[in-house]
């Protein structure tokens, strides 16, 4: 964990994905953050897959413990006034509030932003929802995955003539995590200069729309819907994932100019096929890249993805293997760079943890990972807000845990 955010203070009221990922990163750059967990309506992620050795348990699940890691949790009733009370004593000593309940639920729970700032003046308040705060579909339900259709990735995702496809990652959620993340590192930067805090209102919808120019301009400028090109690419061949040798396997080639071509045809042995004038130029390579995908998958085909990676990479061929979850964690490459961090867990024992997505010199070697539920109850309660009243809550039943999941 990086110093860079050291002695900030988050209190952390999301859940799910989009947010929790914008107050991890804060988090995994020296942030404090104290994750408010209501046990009357708990992140989702603690009661859903995958558990650890497929045993359930609020503090067994793989998802929470790597979404959530470097923070600090607390367990409070906000249904209560004892419990909101209590969150606004931890708002004066905090310097950002971040929360992704839909829009207005703040307002209901008595933690406006005029709220928070009548307790904490300069408090930045980050706010994450699908849509937004304002606009017709500002209380619409949100997932990533439908707030990606609604951007357009699922009608531009997949083969031509082919439904729109979901991508398997609703990439929508930690797009609008780490623009969260972003602008409340921006703010604090502006309270330093100014004094004055700020309400950060981001949408999921606008956060994906901010990786699709490609649609937009296509729109904009020739007017008209752009085809979905699967694996292609609309200017360079061949480019695309071939098939390898084992149980699927592939491997993914890009060419993106005649020294690559030339390289690659090296690499498969210099082939009389590659002289036919339907390949003798980017142009004519492109239009005919069917059969030079087919030609080249015979070639992939005779060995394995790393074994073909290699081949090509020496040619100076972009080129990688399609890799799988058990090779990725073992990858040499990954752990030469202290991505993976290898971590005792009090309940799922010893367990390998995704580590950050930027390197500063020190890996992930302090990484901690997701707390317990309600783990640093008496450090918040007691030593930080001195609330010597506040009455610990206590977990739900199963069975109320189970119908929060449905």
């Amino acid at each position: 964990m990086a110093e860079l955010l050291q002695g900030i203070r988050v209190c952390d009221l999301t859940r799910y994905w989009a947010g929790p990922w914008c107050t991890t990163a804060l988090a995994d750059l020296g942030a404090e953050v104290i994750k408010v967990e209501d046990p009357n309506r708990i992140d989702i992620h603690r009661v859903r897959g995958p558990f650890a050795d497929g045993q359930t348990g609020w503090d067994r699940c793989g998802t929470f413990i790597a979404r959530n890691r470097n923070k600090l949790s607390w367990g409070v009733d906000l249904h209560t006034p004892e419990g909101i009370a209590a969150v606004k004593d931890l708002v004066k000593v905090s310097d950002i509030v971040a929360e992704n309940f839909v829009p207005g639920h703040m307002d209901k729970l008595g933690l406006s932003y005029q709220a928070l700032r009548a307790v904490r003046p300069d408090v930045i308040l980050i706010s994450v929802s699908g849509w937004g705060a304002t606009g017709p579909h500002r209380l619409s339900a949100g997932t990533g995955d439908l707030v990606g259709t609604y951007a357009g990735l699922a009608i531009s995702t997949g083969l031509p003539e082919s439904d729109p496809h979901f991508l398997g990652v609703p990439m929508a959620d930690p797009m609008a995590g780490l623009f969260a993340a972003f602008a409340g590192m921006a703010a604090l930067q502006q309270r330093r200069e100014s004094g004055q805090g700020r309400h950060i209102d981001v949408s999921m919808l606008e956060a994906m729309l901010s990786f699709l120019p490609h649609g937009i301009l296509e729109h904009t400028l020739n007017h008209r819907q752009a085809p979905k090109t699967g694996n292609r690419d609309r200017v360079w061949a061949p480019q695309g994932c071939y098939p390898c040798k084992g149980d699927d396997a592939w491997v993914a080639i890009a060419v993106t100019n005649d020294q690559e071509w030339q390289g690659l045809c090296r690499a498969m042995g210099s082939p009389a096929w590659a002289k036919d004038e339907r390949f003798a130029d980017p142009v004519r390579r492109w239009e005919n890249q069917e059969e030079l995908d087919r030609l080249i998958g015979q070639w992939t085909l005779q060995s394995c993805h790393h074994e073909v990676t290699e081949v090509l990479q020496r040619q100076g061929v972009p080129a990688a293997p399609a890799m799988r979850t058990d090779e990725l964690v073992g990858s040499e490459h990954l752990r030469a760079r202290q991505f993976w961090a290898e971590r005792d867990m009090p309940e799922v024992g010893r367990r390998v943890l995704p580590g950050y997505g930027w390197n500063l010199g020190a890996g992930s070697s302090d990484m901690q990972p997701g707390p317990r539920f309600a783990e640093h109850d008496e450090y918040v309660v007691t030593q930080l807000l001195g609330l010597l009243d506040f009455h610990p809550v206590s977990r739900p039943t199963a069975k109320a845990a189970a119908a929060q999941e449905a």
